[in-house]
């Protein structure tokens, strides 16, 4: 094979490798574009950057795993939680969440929030006891981890907890 002939090949896969990139890019950008989009209503609650509001007992979501968020957007959608005449919050949340039309949007704004950065939440909560709280944190391991940080595989809803406000 001549060396031009070569060349030019190495030169199409190149091509095409980086088309291939800009179309997946460009792809990831639109969804971004969308989720950011649909954010704007949970941002009324959750906050801007997602680092949740303590008046209306919004939680922080920024930086949360897609899969939870996802499953939580489901159940609120299908009637799953928040349909309880006493949790005020739930109520509106499920109200909220069936704004998002299509599992696309439920997708893109998980990604959106996922891809948040995790703000650091304040301690508001005085006077705990450290040594009786990691006692009683002890049945919350199996399912949220040693430190906190979730476990999708127990089969059950188990959030990562490191960034959640302690008055949530």
């Amino acid at each position: 094979m001549s060396n031009s002939l070569y060349g030019s090949r190495v030169f199409l896969r190149a091509g095409l490798i980086a088309a291939c990139v800009l179309l997946v890019s460009g792809t990831a950008d639109a969804e971004n574009a969308l989720g950011k989009s649909e954010f704007t209503t949970c941002a009324a609650c959750h906050g801007e950057n997602g680092e949740g509001n303590k008046l209306v007992a919004a939680p922080a979501i920024a930086g949360m795993d897609k899969w939870y968020i996802v499953k939580q957007l489901e159940k609120f959608k299908a009637g799953i939680r928040g349909k309880h005449y006493k949790d005020v919050e739930g109520l509106r949340m499920g109200s909220m969440a069936v704004t998002l039309g299509t599992a696309a949007e439920v997708d893109a704004v998980a990604e959106y929030v996922t891809a948040l950065p995790v703000v650091a939440t304040p301690v508001t909560v005085k006077g705990g006891d450290a040594t009786k709280g990691q006692m009683g944190y002890m049945m919350c391991m199996a399912c949220h981890g040693m430190k906190g940080e979730g476990n999708p595989a127990v089969g059950v809803e188990a959030p990562a907890l490191t960034s959640t406000h302690d008055w949530y």
